[in-house]
Protein backbone atom coordinates (compact mmCIF):
# COMPACT_ATOMS: atom_id res chain seq x y z
CA UNK A 1 0.00 0.00 0.00
CA UNK A 2 2.61 2.45 0.59
CA UNK A 3 4.80 0.98 -2.13
CA UNK A 4 1.56 2.60 -4.44
CA UNK A 5 1.18 5.76 -2.40
CA UNK A 6 4.81 6.61 -3.17
CA UNK A 7 4.34 5.63 -6.82
CA UNK A 8 1.04 8.18 -7.75
CA UNK A 9 2.77 10.84 -5.72
CA UNK A 10 5.86 10.34 -8.23
CA UNK A 11 3.09 9.70 -11.29
CA UNK A 12 1.70 13.13 -10.23
CA UNK A 13 5.00 14.66 -9.87
CA UNK A 14 6.09 13.99 -13.14
CA UNK A 15 2.73 14.88 -14.52
CA UNK A 16 3.27 18.43 -12.92
CA UNK A 17 6.48 19.12 -14.18
CA UNK A 18 5.23 17.98 -17.77
CA UNK A 19 2.07 20.51 -17.61
CA UNK A 20 5.04 23.22 -16.53
CA UNK A 21 6.99 22.54 -19.43
CA UNK A 22 3.79 22.77 -22.18
CA UNK A 23 3.23 26.11 -20.57
CA UNK A 24 6.57 27.38 -21.09
CA UNK A 25 7.06 25.91 -24.81
CA UNK A 26 3.33 27.39 -25.24
CA UNK A 27 4.66 30.74 -23.94
CA UNK A 28 7.66 30.77 -25.76
CA UNK A 29 6.29 29.78 -29.01
CA UNK A 30 3.48 32.76 -28.72
CA UNK A 31 6.33 35.24 -28.01
CA UNK A 32 8.15 33.90 -31.13
CA UNK A 33 5.35 34.14 -33.46
CA UNK A 34 3.16 36.69 -32.17
CA UNK A 35 6.31 39.34 -30.34
CA UNK A 36 4.68 38.37 -27.04
CA UNK A 37 6.78 39.12 -23.78
CA UNK A 38 8.47 41.62 -22.03
CA UNK A 39 5.85 44.68 -21.68
CA UNK A 40 2.83 42.14 -22.47
CA UNK A 41 0.59 42.22 -26.02
CA UNK A 42 3.03 44.43 -27.81
CA UNK A 43 1.17 43.74 -31.45
CA UNK A 44 -0.30 41.04 -33.74
CA UNK A 45 0.05 43.41 -36.85
CA UNK A 46 3.05 45.26 -38.04
CA UNK A 47 2.63 48.10 -40.39
CA UNK A 48 1.70 47.56 -43.46
CA UNK A 49 3.45 47.75 -46.45
CA UNK A 50 1.67 50.45 -49.01
CA UNK A 51 1.57 50.74 -53.19
CA UNK A 52 0.64 54.32 -53.65
CA UNK A 53 -0.60 55.79 -56.84
CA UNK A 54 0.08 59.13 -56.90
CA UNK A 55 -1.39 61.75 -59.71
CA UNK A 56 1.23 63.59 -61.35
CA UNK A 57 0.31 67.22 -62.81
CA UNK A 58 1.34 66.07 -66.78
CA UNK A 59 -2.06 63.58 -65.98
CA UNK A 60 0.39 60.22 -65.91
CA UNK A 61 0.18 58.07 -62.53
CA UNK A 62 3.56 57.62 -60.20
CA UNK A 63 3.56 54.22 -58.08
CA UNK A 64 5.95 54.44 -54.98
CA UNK A 65 5.28 51.82 -52.32
CA UNK A 66 6.09 52.21 -49.11
CA UNK A 67 7.45 49.59 -46.56
CA UNK A 68 5.73 51.55 -43.38
CA UNK A 69 7.31 49.01 -40.77
CA UNK A 70 10.81 49.45 -42.31
CA UNK A 71 10.68 52.98 -42.21
CA UNK A 72 9.33 53.05 -38.68
CA UNK A 73 11.99 50.67 -38.09
CA UNK A 74 14.98 53.16 -39.34
CA UNK A 75 13.67 55.91 -37.70
CA UNK A 76 16.49 57.73 -36.51
CA UNK A 77 14.37 60.15 -34.53
CA UNK A 78 13.41 56.30 -31.73
CA UNK A 79 14.66 56.70 -28.85
CA UNK A 80 15.54 60.39 -28.63
CA UNK A 81 14.31 63.10 -26.28
CA UNK A 82 12.94 66.74 -27.82
CA UNK A 83 16.31 68.31 -27.47
CA UNK A 84 17.98 65.76 -29.30
CA UNK A 85 15.64 65.45 -32.47
CA UNK A 86 16.29 69.24 -32.42
CA UNK A 87 19.83 68.76 -32.09
CA UNK A 88 19.88 65.72 -34.72
CA UNK A 89 17.47 68.27 -37.63
CA UNK A 90 19.34 70.91 -37.49
CA UNK A 91 22.31 69.30 -38.93
CA UNK A 92 23.91 71.32 -41.93
CA UNK A 93 24.62 67.77 -43.65
CA UNK A 94 21.84 65.36 -43.26
CA UNK A 95 19.57 62.94 -45.34
CA UNK A 96 17.03 61.31 -43.10
CA UNK A 97 13.75 59.43 -43.48
CA UNK A 98 11.63 60.09 -39.85
CA UNK A 99 8.35 58.61 -39.06
CA UNK A 100 5.35 59.62 -37.37
CA UNK A 101 2.81 57.34 -36.06
CA UNK A 102 0.32 57.95 -33.19
CA UNK A 103 -2.04 55.46 -32.08
CA UNK A 104 -4.41 57.90 -31.51
CA UNK A 105 -4.14 59.91 -34.92
CA UNK A 106 -5.99 59.23 -38.46
CA UNK A 107 -2.55 59.43 -40.57
CA UNK A 108 0.60 58.33 -41.18
CA UNK A 109 3.82 60.62 -41.93
CA UNK A 110 6.89 59.88 -43.79
CA UNK A 111 9.36 62.60 -44.17
CA UNK A 112 12.22 63.44 -46.16
CA UNK A 113 14.83 65.58 -45.08
CA UNK A 114 17.81 66.08 -47.23
CA UNK A 115 20.08 69.44 -45.82
CA UNK A 116 23.02 70.03 -48.00
CA UNK A 117 25.52 72.63 -46.76
CA UNK A 118 22.91 74.37 -44.71
CA UNK A 119 19.55 74.48 -47.21
CA UNK A 120 16.75 71.71 -46.51
CA UNK A 121 15.18 70.12 -49.33
CA UNK A 122 12.99 67.22 -49.24
CA UNK A 123 9.47 66.42 -48.95
CA UNK A 124 6.61 64.68 -46.53
CA UNK A 125 3.63 62.00 -47.12
CA UNK A 126 0.52 62.25 -45.24
CA UNK A 127 -1.63 59.07 -45.77
CA UNK A 128 -5.12 58.85 -43.98
CA UNK A 129 -5.28 55.62 -42.30
CA UNK A 130 -8.78 55.30 -42.87
CA UNK A 131 -8.84 55.86 -46.39
CA UNK A 132 -5.41 55.41 -48.07
CA UNK A 133 -5.18 58.83 -49.37
CA UNK A 134 -1.80 60.25 -49.86
CA UNK A 135 -0.41 63.82 -50.29
CA UNK A 136 2.94 64.43 -51.07
CA UNK A 137 4.33 67.86 -50.13
CA UNK A 138 7.45 69.21 -51.90
CA UNK A 139 7.78 72.65 -49.74
CA UNK A 140 10.19 75.64 -51.05
CA UNK A 141 13.68 75.09 -50.19
CA UNK A 142 14.64 76.75 -46.70
CA UNK A 143 17.79 77.50 -44.40
CA UNK A 144 18.10 74.37 -42.07
CA UNK A 145 17.87 76.86 -39.21
CA UNK A 146 15.04 78.91 -40.36
CA UNK A 147 12.49 80.19 -38.45
CA UNK A 148 9.32 77.92 -37.66
CA UNK A 149 7.06 81.01 -39.77
CA UNK A 150 9.42 80.36 -43.08
CA UNK A 151 9.17 76.33 -43.03
CA UNK A 152 4.93 76.88 -42.75
CA UNK A 153 5.49 79.66 -44.83
CA UNK A 154 7.46 77.09 -47.38
CA UNK A 155 5.05 74.03 -47.09
CA UNK A 156 2.29 76.81 -47.62
CA UNK A 157 3.93 77.36 -50.84
CA UNK A 158 4.62 73.57 -51.75
CA UNK A 159 3.92 71.48 -54.67
CA UNK A 160 1.31 68.86 -53.13
CA UNK A 161 0.55 65.78 -55.13
CA UNK A 162 -2.70 63.58 -54.41
CA UNK A 163 -2.95 59.95 -54.91
CA UNK A 164 -4.42 56.64 -53.60
CA UNK A 165 -2.37 53.75 -51.26
CA UNK A 166 -3.26 50.64 -50.83
CA UNK A 167 -2.45 47.48 -48.71
CA UNK A 168 -0.25 45.19 -50.46
CA UNK A 169 1.22 41.70 -49.11
CA UNK A 170 4.52 40.88 -47.66
CA UNK A 171 6.26 39.07 -49.61
CA UNK A 172 8.95 37.09 -48.15
CA UNK A 173 11.24 36.47 -51.02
Amino acid sequence: CVYFRKLLMKNNFIKILATLGLIVALGLILQGVFDLGKIGLKSFSKLPILKCEINDTNGSINTQFYDLEKIKNENPLSGMNSDEKKEYLNRQNLEATTFLNNENMDQYTIMYRNHDNGISKGWQATIKKDTGEIRISFPKHTPVNASFDDVLTAYAEAQNFDGVCSEVKRKNL
